[in-house]
């Protein structure tokens, strides 16, 4: 499962953050994609496209929790969108490069949390900017 930080097709797939533990071997395993795949790889399959697949000794997850004291991920990756949401279609690949640029160096970093986080930001954007919509049949149910 390829990501880039550029505007495209959003994903409409539901993506998971799995965060499996084995206490016997001190071992926990974090695993990012969609569920079917999440699936599949859980399962055995290595051939299942999923953004992160990690194991690492136990209580790495909780050691290395991202804490944002400077709010750099709001000023830096959630601002310049919601401002491009907000903004003529002049000025928003401006705020989209400097997002992405934001959100592509913490999703380059190799800590899940991050990829997950920076992937989520980004596809929200997508989402919002270009809205599914959503044609319900018309029914007659009305005309006698």
């Amino acid at each position: 499962m390829e990501n880039q930080f550029i505007r495209h097709e959003p994903c409409f797939e539901r993506i998971l953050f799995v965060l499996t533990l084995d206490r016997k071997k001190m071992k926990e395993r974090i695993l990012i994609g969609e569920e079917q795949q999440i699936r599949f790889r859980l399962n055995g399959s290595q051939n299942a496209e999923v953004l992160c697949d990690m194991t690492r000794p136990l209580g790495t997850f909780l050691i290395n929790f991202e804490r944002d004291t400077d709010r750099d991920w709001n000023l830096y990756g959630l601002s310049p969108l919601r401002q491009a949401l907000h903004s003529n279609r002049w000025k928003q690949p401006e705020l989209e490069q400097a997002a992405s640029e934001f959100l592509w160096g913490k999703y380059l970093s190799n800590d899940p949390l991050k990829m997950y986080v920076a992937f989520r930001i980004w596809n929200s954007y997508l989402l919002a900017e270009n809205p599914v919509t959503v044609t319900l049949p018309v029914t007659a149910s009305w005309i006698k």
